[in-house]
């Protein structure tokens, strides 16, 4: 099996390092077995473009979120204008020739100042998700909904809006890491369970038939009050991950959970935690997942007394998750991803 970049995010490091663009994107080619990791292919990643927008602003977060599939590539930048001043937009680049060139600036047809559009970004194909987590939904103020924008000669058309199933006040919806994309399914982390009287979040579940897209499930686990951190989407199988989570004998040091559909439900399979797991380590801070390997970024995780951050990469061996070799420290900063060719 051959796997190359296309899913976006083993780790963000952007936000957590103030970047204002993209600075370095990475592309990982790895060969043979699942078993095979991460940090035996670091250098083999290589340095391509710094990316900027053709309108660029100050502190319009260029960067914050981003996705990738084949050429084609959406980052978001949630306090550039968009329908309205600071209502935030994403940008499409293609790659042509070995170069990204900026093909298209989408934004939702209704939005408004500090709507936050492209705090998350997810891209499949000819499909786009991006989250908008401070938008109104009917008199809720700051309940969220995500955008589906489809390609159609060569243009981005908004297809749908994602609204939560229970609007919140803040409640979170699409935020920070918060949507994915495959096929014909489409992931929304849902933090307005956190609102009283429930304590936890969930990920809404969303499918298309034609071309109207529904919630076709709800995924919540019990007792994880920071479930929902981040999610990925693959074909069949989920990952979600869960901030603050326990690790065996380490509070707090962050898990990931592993759900596979299973005739349209959606089944938990594993439960993730670092091996060298440290209290707020930071491991499900964002999570990748290629058919059978999933990436977990850990961003406070310790290296040498310092916390550069780190990538957990599991393997599956028929239904069982297990951690390969070594976690992945990087030297430098970037932003991985992969899916299966």
């Amino acid at each position: 099996m051959h796997y190359r970049s296309q899913i976006t995010r083993a780790f963000r490091t952007c936000v957590n390092f103030g970047c204002t663009a993209m600075v370095l994107f990475g592309y990982l080619f790895a060969q043979g077995a699942a078993a095979q990791t991460v940090a035996e292919h670091a250098p083999r990643v290589l340095r391509e473009h710094r990316l900027f927008p053709k309108d660029p602003t100050e502190g319009s977060r260029f960067g914050y979120s981003a996705g990738i599939s084949g050429n084609t590539m959406v980052i978001g930048a949630f306090v550039t204008d968009g329908a309205a001043p600071s209502s935030g937009a994403a940008y499409v680049f293609e790659r042509r020739n070995d170069h990204w060139v900026q093909s298209a600036k989408i934004f939702a047809n209704d939005g408004a100042d500090g709507d936050g559009f492209g705090s998350s970004a997810a891209i499949d194909g000819d499909t786009i998700i991006v989250g908008s987590p401070f938008s109104t939904v009917g008199t809720m103020p700051g309940a969220g909904v995500t955008y589906i924008f489809h390609r159609e000669n060569n243009a981005w058309v908004q297809h749908a809006k994602l609204e939560p199933p229970v609007p919140a006040f803040f409640g979170g919806f699409g935020d920070d890491l918060g949507v994915s994309i495959s096929g014909d399914t489409a992931a929304v982390a849902d933090g307005a369970a956190f609102q009283p009287p429930s304590t936890f979040a969930a990920i809404s579940i969303f499918t298309r038939k034609g071309s109207r897209w529904t919630q076709s499930a709800r995924v919540k686990v019990a007792n994880e009050p920071s479930f929902a951190t981040s999610v990925s989407l693959n074909r069949d199988t989920l990952v979600v991950g869960a901030l603050n989570g326990n690790a065996p004998g380490v509070e707090f040091a962050g898990a990931a959970y592993v759900f596979q559909r299973r005739q349209n439900r959606w089944v938990q399979q594993a439960r993730l935690t670092a091996r060298d797991a440290s209290t707020s380590g930071g491991f499900g801070f964002s999570a990748a997942v290629s058919g059978d390997l999933i990436a977990i970024g850990a961003i406070n995780a310790e290296a040498n007394g310092h916390a550069p951050g780190a990538i957990y990469v599991f393997g599956r061996d028929n239904d069982n998750w297990k951690q390969q070799a070594n976690s992945w420290r990087p030297t430098e900063w970037i932003l991985i991803c992969w899916d299966s060719a």
